[in-house]
């Protein structure tokens, strides 16, 4: 009897355990899914969750460390906030597991992107003792980094009022690009709800851009629908005072009534800049 009651009770204890398991395991397995197919954000919500949960799930920090460093650093933008949240839950994940290889590496990566140079060297240094081919991956990483170009003017006598058209709510920027040598102004729309810059396939033409050599993606417009979208990375962009080099653009096809602008104004030139639009004067006053 008293064997049968045992059996019971440690059937009680053990079965909630089980299922806990279960669950988070089958978690795990729909975040992964969610972020091998690029759907980062799903893919952290399953693993938020996933945490509230269960905050001692080690894997589930590191996914989420994984997906927060997708979403923070892109083609497309390269945002400090997310980044820091990467950067958290790596180093969670590794108060859990100090030894857990995967998290050193990505820390290394997340790092880089944050143009941290030394404490990715010091990730290279802990994981050179854990996995070889995983410290030569991020050394090769490493020693391929350059520090990014910064926000500078092409000129001494730079104003910080730029004088923009605006009908409505829509303001219309002047933008110059450069593409090499070749020179082409525009006439752009700022878009804080862009995250990248794009340019028509008139302006990539006075630029001298070989379409076919640009690298082609499907992108999501506003409503869901998709469209084909292709990207170059320009020499600069000239904004009134600020200049940035190296900028990811993408290139884009209107369909539809004729516009009176080339492009957007996106994010990914935009992040870090403080500003404000003169609605009467019709400028924008940027703040050195």
């Amino acid at each position: 009897m008293k064997l049968i009651y045992f059996t019971t009770l440690l059937l009680m204890l053990v079965t909630p355990l089980f299922a806990m398991e279960s669950k988070i395991i089958g978690s795990l397995n729909v975040g992964r899914n969610f972020y091998a197919g690029a759907e980062y954000k799903k893919a952290i919500k399953i693993f938020e969750q996933l945490l509230r949960d269960d905050p001692e799930t080690t894997e589930a920090h590191q996914w989420l460390g994984m997906a927060y460093l997708k979403l923070g650093d892109n083609e497309f933008m390269t945002d400090s906030e997310i980044l820091e949240k990467a950067v958290a839950e790596f180093r969670i994940a590794l108060r859990h597991k100090p030894d857990l290889a995967d998290a050193h590496f990505y820390l290394g990566i997340t790092h880089l992107a944050q143009n941290n140079k030394s404490a990715a060297l010091s990730e290279y240094e802990a994981l050179k003792s854990l996995d070889i081919q995983m410290a030569s991956s991020l050394h090769t990483r490493i020693q391929a980094w350059s520090s990014p170009s910064k926000y500078r003017s092409l000129n001494e006598n730079k104003s910080y009022v730029t004088k923009v058209t605006i009908l409505g709510n829509q303001v219309f920027v002047p933008v110059t690009f450069a593409n090499g040598d070749v020179v082409a102004q525009a006439v752009l729309l700022l878009d804080t709800g862009a995250t990248v810059t794009s340019i028509s396939p008139g302006i990539a033409g006075q630029l001298n851009i070989d379409l076919t050599r640009t690298k082609k993606t499907i992108g999501q417009v506003v409503g869901g629908g998709l469209l084909e979208v292709r990207r170059v990375k320009l020499a600069y962009i000239m904004v009134g005072p600020y200049t940035k080099t190296d900028l990811d653009v993408a290139i884009i096809e209107h369909k539809g009534p004729p516009i009176r602008y080339d492009g957007l104004l996106g994010m990914n030139f935009l992040r870090g800049l403080k500003y404000s639009i003169n609605f009467d004067e019709q400028t924008i006053n940027w703040t050195p």
